[in-house]
């Protein structure tokens, strides 16, 4: 009786658990490249017009509130903007847990 429930979890558990996993990558991937384009508009505007951006600067910000880093890359292939997470106490950067 046991090997008859374990078996049916384990066909009914495992593939939920793996189409749900795929799920999830495709939608992390999505976003993220979501992302990118939006700061990689932001940004051209910035590199395209004299002066800095206060565009880059606030999407840089709020990169960096929630968990992520950002780099603006100038046409010499060089950094001239970026940003990073917080750090916890120990040093390290902090991730926010979304549930």
């Amino acid at each position: 009786m046991l090997s008859l429930v374990g078996a049916l979890l384990l066909g009914a558990v495992v593939p939920l658990g793996l189409i749900t996993t795929a799920r999830e990558r495709a939608s992390f991937r999505q976003d993220t490249v979501l992302t990118a384009r939006a700061f990689a508009a932001i940004a051209e505007d910035g590199l395209t017009e004299p002066g800095r951006s206060p565009d880059v600067a606030a999407f840089l910000a709020r990169a960096s509130k929630s968990g992520e880093a950002g780099w603006v890359y100038g046409t010499a292939g060089r950094p001239i903007r970026s940003s990073w997470p917080p750090r916890g106490p120990a040093g390290r950067a902090t991730i926010p847990y979304q549930f």
